[in-house]
């Protein structure tokens, strides 16, 4: 089983993340759910703050999350 999962979720200033969502699916609802996993255990926590030279808005953050056999 393998594939790729596209998420997409808003990284705050203060390292909150929030609104995660499957922008493109894997065809494998185990793998998807992995990935969503992923992002949700880290909702749980936060992110460091972003540093001063950054721009103190909400970004929209979009990844992909390779799954493969070897």
């Amino acid at each position: 089983m393998q594939g790729t999962v596209t998420l997409h979720f808003t990284l705050h200033p203060d390292g909150r993340i929030d609104r995660l969502s499957v922008r493109q699916r894997s065809g494998h609802e185990v793998l998807d759910e992995a990935a969503r996993a992923i992002i949700e255990e880290a909702m749980g926590s936060r992110f460091d703050p972003f540093p001063p030279a950054l721009p103190h808005q909400p970004i929209e953050v979009t990844i992909p999350i390779r799954y493969r056999l070897r």
